[in-house]
């Protein structure tokens, strides 16, 4: 009976694994026991792991590692975290990627989201640099100036049969505005073809344009760069820094005593833009969607920009994560958990809320400066206030023209009737001179 009480005290509490606390995934009060349920900001893994706990009434334990744990000791035994879910150490993780290796020997969540890990560069600006360049394909304006033009040629093609190029202008005008019946070509299949050929065009820039600017560098480039220090490698933590990826680019999966120029590790995000900013030769690697939710430059001294590196590297790459759990988790608790992420951290509202909530160092960390951001949108109010003004003086144009062309047509049309009764009232009088 003792055992059995035991048991049932030892579901009750879900230890959980980690290595590292990463914004916007969790925060240090993440993995503190005694904050999680009460701390108001706890990242997006936070958030998940707190409603766990809540729905199914767990107790939560934290226990730290130092490693992930991604492949085997050539002694066969898994290290780090996997090691500790596969003795039973810990009954789930913080959140890791969902490798082909971990997943013959772990069992996982239902996936949470993507993380895309690369590498960034930072260039710093000089005063009387020109800004980081913004492209924009068409002006907004630009739609609201050909779709006059367009008017105006359907009202070129209408006057061709009608003989009256104000009238046309009107009626499409008035097609448009009273959705007046015509037989004619309607207006607006025009402007929906002219809509449609500009956004195919514009994505066709578009590309041309990202790859004109896109340059992927070799992976054979990047290594011989750190190997021979014109390049340092700068990252939050170790464990970031899979295996594979240092015997790819310093031939040694401990370059930190066998390298003359090891990674740089910096676990303070504003250091690392800071120093990126600084050093011409440095260059992070890691989770990118981390970087740059966190504090960030002022884009008039620097620019933080993502190198691309050929898809055969292991510096550039994107991969699922979702909780992992030790192997012999009771499969319907796992069941539950799945539809909590499932229900509650659907994928849109994981992208549309949560990211969007913790996306920058103020929103995660009380503590964390203010970070000074720049909100662009594509079409602001000063662009449609123009917008307005165009749209009242073509209007006002339209309206304009019609009238004189009305006014001047009944004068036009009273002069030939006036003509015409002149005209008959010489024929009576002929007529009545012949007859005297």
């Amino acid at each position: 009976m003792a055992a059995e009480g035991g048991e049932q005290l030892r579901r009750k509490v879900l230890r959980i694994g980690y290595v590292r606390t990463t914004s916007p995934y969790d925060l240090q009060c993440t993995v503190d026991a005694a904050t999680i349920m009460t701390c108001e900001k706890v990242g997006v893994v936070g958030e998940i792991i707190r409603t766990i706990a809540n729905v199914l009434n767990y107790e939560l334990q934290f226990v730290q590692t130092d490693n992930y744990g991604d492949r085997p000791n050539p002694d066969g035994q898994w290290p780090g975290l996997t090691g500790m879910l596969m003795n039973g150490t810990i009954d789930a993780t913080n959140g890791v990627w969902m490798t082909n290796e971990l997943l013959h020997v772990i069992k996982f969540t239902v996936p949470i989201a993507s993380t895309d890990t690369g590498i960034v560069a930072g260039r710093l600006l000089s005063a009387d640099a020109d800004a980081p360049m913004d492209f924009v394909l068409f002006s907004p304006l630009t739609y609201l100036i050909f779709i006059p033009v367009l008017l105006a040629a359907a009202a070129v093609l209408k006057a061709a049969k009608r003989g009256s190029t104000i009238e046309c202008i009107w009626r499409a005008f008035a097609i448009i505005m009273w959705k007046h019946n015509d037989r004619a070509l309607h207006p607006l299949m025009l402007i929906g073809v002219l809509l449609f050929v500009l956004n195919y065009f514009a994505n066709f820039r578009g590309q041309r344009l990202i790859s004109a600017l896109q340059t992927v560098v070799p992976a054979f480039q990047i290594e011989q760069d750190l190997r021979s220090g014109r390049l340092r490698l700068i990252a939050r933590h170790k464990a970031i820094l899979k295996h594979d990826m240092l015997q790819d680019m310093y031939g040694t999966t401990d370059p930190y005593s066998k390298s003359p120029f090891p990674p740089l590790i910096e676990p303070s995000n504003a250091r690392i833009v800071q120093l990126l900013c600084e050093r011409r030769d440095l260059v992070y690697y890691g989770d990118i969607l981390a970087l740059f939710s966190g504090d960030q430059p002022d884009k008039r001294t620097c620019q933080l920009s993502r190198i691309e590196v050929d898809s055969a590297s292991s510096l550039s790459f994107t991969a699922q994560w979702g909780l992992g759990i030790r192997p012999n988790f009771d499969n319907h608790r796992l069941d539950d958990i799945n539809n909590i992420i499932q229900r509650a951290f659907s994928p849109s509202m994981l992208q549309n809320y949560y990211f969007k909530q913790y996306s920058s160092a103020a929103a995660t960390d009380p503590n964390a400066a203010p970070v000074q951001q720049d909100f662009n949108p594509i079409i602001g109010l000063a662009q449609l206030r123009y917008a307005f003004y165009l749209y009242i003086g073509g209007v006002s144009v339209a309206v304009s023209a019609a009238i004189i062309e009305r006014l001047l047509a009944r004068k036009k049309r009273t002069y030939f009737i006036n003509a015409e009764q002149l005209i008959n009232k010489s024929d009576n009088w002929s007529l009545r001179s012949e007859t005297a």
